[in-house]
Formats: C-alpha cells, structure tokens, sequence
C-alpha cells in the first residue's frame, strides 16, 4: 500500500472535459489524508447548534467561513479561469490580468482572488471538486495531463 502524495494534481471538471483545452479551466487539488478529511468534518461541525427539538440551525456566517478555509486548503492553484463581464465591470484591475479570450492565466497565492472564484461557482462543481479532492484514486484516473 502507498501513502498519498502531496503533490498537487492537475483536474478539470467533467463538464468542461469536452471543451478545447485553452477553455478548459485546470485546478490543481491537494489531495486529502485522513487527517485533512477529519479537520474538514470538525470545521463543519463547529456551524450549526441544535436546538431543544433535535432540529439543527446553521450559522450561514460559519458555513461561508468553512466553505472557504475548505477551499484554499484544497485548491492551491487555478489556470484558465474566466469571471463573468459583470464581475470585470466591478473589478477592472482584476480585467487587467485576463488574456486576450477573457481568461486569468494563473491565480494562486492570492487567497482573495481563490475566495472571489469559490463564490462564483456553481455549487455541483465547488461539491465535485472536492469530492474529487478526497478520492486520491479517482484524482489522479481523471488527472489532466499538459
């Protein structure tokens, strides 16, 4: 049996598999051990209470606060990502650094940035890339390979 590697792996999610590669947006996942998965289960155990019922109450302040630790912890790097043009109108220092196509090259190291992209996606992709980051096996069988 192995250990798991630390080494990023390079994915892209299903839905943007059929795309053209220079459209294809590449996030580089950090693969969890055990250790990670459990402090992910304590971090999300830490937004809710219950109450006298039985009955969970989330803390949605908490929640946005643990989707995003969860997020730069497991994503290190993102290439190839577009905002949309309403964002750019908002942003337009961030429209600065796009490509010709619209497209950010590289987004790492900027964790403001990484949070901006984790609040504009989808929520079956953020589930799925995670889901992704927790199946070593399946992560490195759908590795995107340059």
């Amino acid at each position: 049996m192995k250990a798991i590697s630390k080494k990023p792996i390079c994915y892209v999610c299903e839905e943007e598999r059929s795309l053209p590669q220079d459209e294809q947006t590449k996030f580089w996942i950090q693969p969890k051990t055990h250790q990670e998965a459990n402090r992910m289960m304590k971090r999300y155990g830490g937004t809710y209470n219950e109450n006298a019922k039985g009955f969970r109450e989330y803390d949605v302040n908490k929640l946005n606060n643990a989707d995003q630790e969860e997020w730069l912890d497991t994503v290190v790097k993102i290439e190839n990502f577009k905002f949309t043009d309403e964002f750019y109108k908002s942003y337009p220092l961030i429209k600065e650094k796009t490509n010709k196509k619209g497209y950010i090259d590289v987004i790492e190291n900027n964790d403001d940035l990484m949070i901006e992209v984790l609040r504009s996606l989808m929520p079956d992709t953020i589930n799925e890339i995670w889901r992704a980051s927790q199946n070593a096996s399946r992560l490195r069988q759908d590795e995107k390979n340059d």
